[in-house]
């Protein structure tokens, strides 16, 4: 349990920090570190209390750059597109989705503006339908921070909006899956001691991220935050 424990605050204290600097990348660092010490029937759960805590402290504390109408439309799709959401990732082949989501990752990421599938992404309610089928998505797969990113980085947002607007429509995503999980019988109690080590270690990491943020040129961070994007869609694609 020790063990564990120290395991879990040093992932959660990393993928926290690169979370709170670029807005991605860091639910999938911990997932991947909580596969190494814990039974892979507590991941999931718990990894959601840790990503609500992450997503939730990075929005404070990064609250002025919310917008709002992007996370209006992203909390009615959780609710009202819940079952669609659910019926179209049941449908896909488990081996066919990480394929499906890496290409769409590195099409949405390197897409000129300018061209006819840019106009489909301009859609009114977009984010609508977003917030269905990524929480639904993230019950099975955990992290999905890299699949809705790009959508906000196609949106006239500074650094700053995009990674506390991204934090806001996370929060409501994992704080359903909490919901779903505590609903299908797993105990939080019972975890009590893994959670409160990995919840200080988060929440100190997305302050340094946010400092890390602060300092890096508007230029950089969006190029910093395709090629993170990238290198994420190919580790979906080739391991």
């Amino acid at each position: 349990m020790i063990l564990s424990s120290l395991g879990l605050s040093l992932f959660a204290f990393l993928g926290a920090i690169l979370s709170g600097a670029t807005g991605v990348g860091g639910g999938i660092l911990l997932l991947g570190g909580m596969t190494l010490f814990l039974p892979a029937s507590i991941i999931l759960p718990l990894h959601s209390v840790i990503q609500f805590v992450s997503n939730f402290s990075r929005m404070l504390m990064n609250r002025s750059g919310v917008k709002w109408r992007i996370t209006r439309q992203f909390f009615l799709g959780i609710f009202f597109g819940a079952l669609p959401g659910f019926w179209i990732v049941e449908k896909l082949q488990t081996q066919a989705y990480p394929i499906i989501l890496g290409v769409a990752i590195l099409v949405l990421t390197w897409m000129p503006k300018s061209n006819p599938l840019s106009r489909l992404l301009k859609i009114p309610g977009k984010f609508f339908f977003l917030g269905s089928i990524n929480t639904f998505a993230s019950i099975f797969v955990g992290a999905t921070g890299p699949f809705v990113m790009p959508f906000f980085l196609r949106e006239k947002l500074s650094k700053e909006e995009l990674v506390a607007t991204e934090a806001s429509c996370q929060t409501l995503t994992h704080g359903i899956k909490i919901f779903v999980f505590s609903f299908a019988g797993f105990s939080y109690v019972q975890n009590g001691i893994l959670l409160t080590a990995a919840l200080i270690p988060t929440i100190a990491g997305t302050y340094v991220g946010k400092k890390i943020l602060l300092k890096i040129p508007e230029k950089q961070f969006r190029i910093t935050l395709k090629i993170l994007l990238s290198l994420l869609a190919i580790r979906l694609l080739f391991f």
